[in-house]
């Protein structure tokens, strides 16, 4: 009985263990959940920031219901995060990002900015925003399921350039879909 009780055991722990380690890393991710540091702002403060420059800003549009008005700055030296197919499908995924994005003013155009994406250590995308250059929220990058081993998605944001400096980037959403939106 004893020896049947120790197998139980040890089944529900490798079980547990699997679930925890499947679902470790989420397939959307809602920046700001762990907000409380400088790393994070939120639409009115940005709103306020990009008033400051001549400039208007779109809020957190809400995509597959994620909205909280809340971003995950990009540092200079750029963030990364890592995301997780489900490793039960074999298709190929989208990987969504929403990011802050600035409009121009009347009189004050957007300063040129780059951004680098990368998936799985590979370029995907480049983000450039400019006087007359921007970008369409939100951002989609389909990935083949050769492009991923283990189920496991590494996106890196990396500004880039001559005015690479401060935190003028900033991410709302990420999330994963089967179907284009």
């Amino acid at each position: 009985m004893f020896h049947w009780i120790c197998i139980l055991i040890l089944f529900i722990h490798t079980t547990t263990s699997f679930a925890d380690e499947k679902s470790k890393f989420p397939d959307f991710i809602n920046f700001g959940v762990e907000k409380g540091s400088e790393n994070f702002a939120t639409y009115s403060e940005l709103e306020v920031w990009a008033n400051y420059q001549g400039w208007s800003i779109d809020q957190d549009q809400g995509w597959m219901g994620l909205r909280n008005h809340i971003c995950r700055m990009i540092p200079e030296e750029g963030y990364e995060f890592l995301m997780q197919k489900d490793p039960e499908s074999k298709t190929g995924t989208y990987l969504y990002l929403e990011f802050t994005k600035y409009n121009p003013g009347a009189r004050r155009p957007l300063l040129p900015r780059v951004l680098r994406i990368y998936v799985n250590g590979k370029l995907r995308e480049v983000l450039e925003v400019g006087r007359s250059l921007n970008f369409q929220n939100p951002v989609r990058i389909w990935l083949d399921p050769s492009e991923y081993s283990d189920s496991r998605i590494l996106i890196r944001l990396e500004p880039v350039g001559p005015i690479a400096k401060g935190r003028y980037w900033g991410i709302w959403d990420a999330f994963l879909s089967e179907k284009p939106i």
